[in-house]
């Protein structure tokens, strides 16, 4: 369902010096809610249903978990967002 919205924007600039002004808590709020949007996004972009355990199932460790563990774990995740070069882990 398609429906009209509004939609704001601002330059980077200008995003970085909000950023600066917000303490460290909020800025964490704020970055995590733009990489929470971003995971939502790219669920819908591979025809999932936003917000849900489908992209959880697509994985073998959930494949064959009951709906409710899978949710459970789901409601316990941080979106994270990881740059080109960046580690995930290290040993």
């Amino acid at each position: 369902m398609k429906t009209p919205c509004d939609v704001q924007y601002m330059t980077k600039e200008i995003f970085d010096k909000v950023m600066k002004e917000c303490s460290p808590e909020e800025a964490d709020e704020i970055q995590q809610g733009i990489r929470k949007e971003m995971a939502l996004k790219a669920e819908s972009l591979l025809g999932l249903q936003r917000g849900t355990t489908e992209v959880l199932k697509l994985s073998a460790i959930f494949r064959s978990t009951s709906e409710a563990f899978t949710q459970r774990c789901y409601q316990h995740l941080t979106t994270l967002l990881y740059q080109p070069g960046e580690d995930i882990m290290q040993q």
